[in-house]
């Protein structure tokens, strides 16, 4: 009975790290959690000026407002940072 209630636990105490390691993963910062960060007025994009926190983005504003409208959204974040992962001059 002893062995049974600790393979029981153990087996439990296995499961239970596996799903922790699993939420630590999908945890990690994303795209979203850095575009908050820049997003200082919280209202759902990117002006120019906050931009400006970074020189990647102003030195290509006009690669990373994708669309031309003056702001950038998630989106078009996302897509700039996917496609600018290597550059050594991104902060």
């Amino acid at each position: 009975m002893k062995y049974l209630v600790l393979a029981v636990t153990t087996l439990s105490l296995l499961s239970g790290g596996l799903v922790v390691a699993a939420e630590d993963e999908a945890s990690e910062p994303g795209y979203e959690q850095k575009f908050t960060w820049y997003d200082k007025d919280k209202n759902g994009v990117l002006s120019q000026q906050e931009a400006a926190a970074r020189t990647d983005f102003s030195e290509k504003w006009s690669e990373l407002d994708a669309n031309g409208d003056g702001q950038v959204d998630l989106t078009e974040f996302s897509a700039f940072e996917e496609a600018n992962k290597s550059d050594p001059n991104a902060e």
